[in-house]
């Protein structure tokens, strides 16, 4: 098999699919600054493997549907590659993701054991991703935990725990809900989501909220002094990841909303750096 064929099926291919690995860590980070150590690996190992596993299999199950999508984003649909090599690939990810488990803590192990259930459940049986609100709670938890599971790998469950997990779930959900309203053509003939109960107007102004609730979690880490406000200096950014949605709801234009991606990519690295910096401090 080709790396590039196998970055296509674990979605590698775009900076935000291994960008993923850096989500435990960044908790841990602000949990602990820079007095980290190897214990993050098996978790930012773990992630990268996890969400891998479950985009392979999440484009195993799609298949026929995606054919009907707008953007033709599935590399099973568009012949880029194999359901065989998709299947090695997700076994193999699953795989390297359970033994990354026993390097954890008895409490990261539940959450991890609890993590790989959901990938499985959202996609397979009982595919929690075509009973709404369920495949929008589903994928909040998704890719919320293996944060909460960076920050567990160093303090206690506590209030600023819940900020981080309410900051990542909210901009996961963001995400699903950009997702859906792209593929809203084809859901709508093969399966219900969230998107296809509410519309996708109604999803967008859902993603403005959720954006909102991501930027009241951030300044509540303020607040409980876990990070210094020269964390959130590029908070105005932020207004550049919501235009694009403001621009679908005014023209009813959906063809420019992988333009949340990109600058919603911009706007983690530009966080990531102002939260080191800010650790200094």
């Amino acid at each position: 098999m080709q790396f590039r064929v196998f970055c296509r099926i674990v979605r590698w291919e775009k900076i935000l699919g291994p960008m993923c690995i850096l989500d435990p860590l960044l908790a841990a980070f602000v949990a602990i600054g820079f007095n980290l150590d190897l214990k993050i690996i098996p978790l930012m190992v773990f992630t990268l493997a996890c969400v891998a596993a479950g985009f392979a299999l999440n484009d195993i199950t799609d298949k026929e549907m995606d054919k009907y999508s707008i953007k033709r984003r599935n590399p099973l649909t568009v012949g880029e590659a194999s359901l065989s090599q998709a299947v090695t690939v997700t076994a193999g990810m699953f795989i390297l993701a359970i033994s990354m488990v026993f390097f954890m803590s008895l409490e990261n192990q539940l959450i991890a054991g609890v993590l790989l259930l959901l990938f499985y459940t959202y996609s397979c049986w009982p595919r929690v991703k075509a009973h709404p609100p369920w495949d929008l709670i589903w994928h909040v938890f998704l890719f919320a935990l293996p944060v909460v599971m960076g920050y567990l790998a160093y303090k206690p469950f506590d209030s600023p725990c819940i900020a981080i997990f309410i900051l990542s779930g909210s901009l996961s959900a963001v995400a699903q809900l950009v997702n859906h309203v792209q593929d809203y053509e084809g859901d709508k003939q093969f399966l219900k989501t969230t998107t296809t109960i509410i519309g996708r107007e109604a999803s967008l102004y859902l993603c403005i909220v959720l954006m909102t609730s991501a930027v009241i979690a951030g300044c509540a880490l303020v607040a409980l002094h876990v990070i210094h406000t020269v964390a959130l200096l590029p908070l105005p950014t932020v207004l550049f990841v919501v235009k694009p949605m403001w621009d679908a709801l005014t023209t009813k234009n959906y063809g420019n909303l992988d333009l949340v991606y990109y600058h919603g990519a911009r706007f983690g690295v530009l966080f990531m750096v102002f939260l080191v910096i800010a650790k200094i401090f």
